[in-house]
């Protein structure tokens, strides 16, 4: 019997925090936006907590809501587990959002 529920589906990059009530981490990813957006200089993420804490769904769900309340802004998910041990990790990004 597992504590965690199964991951819902994702169109990643396109779906927001608003579509699923589940999360409610919108206040979160609005604080995570505010402070991504303040920053001039090219910046790389990362976001670490215990396994099955809801890292990737927040990501996926932040990663939608951003590119909708920001347009002119690229954002790249990068599933690091998905790609551990690849001889090529950017060969494998799904999308690249370019603005």
């Amino acid at each position: 019997m597992s504590n965690f529920t199964a991951e819902p589906e994702i169109d990643l990059y396109r779906t927001c925090f608003q579509n699923n009530g589940d999360l409610e981490r919108r206040y979160e990813g609005t604080k995570l936006s505010d402070l991504l957006e303040g920053i001039d200089s090219p910046l790389v993420v990362a976001l670490d907590g215990g396994w099955g804490s809801g890292k990737s769904v927040f990501l996926k769900y932040w990663v939608g809501q951003h590119i909708t309340d920001f347009r002119d802004t690229t954002c790249v998910y990068f599933d690091a587990f998905a790609n551990d041990f690849s001889g090529d990790p950017l060969g494998r990004v799904n999308t690249i959002v370019l603005a």
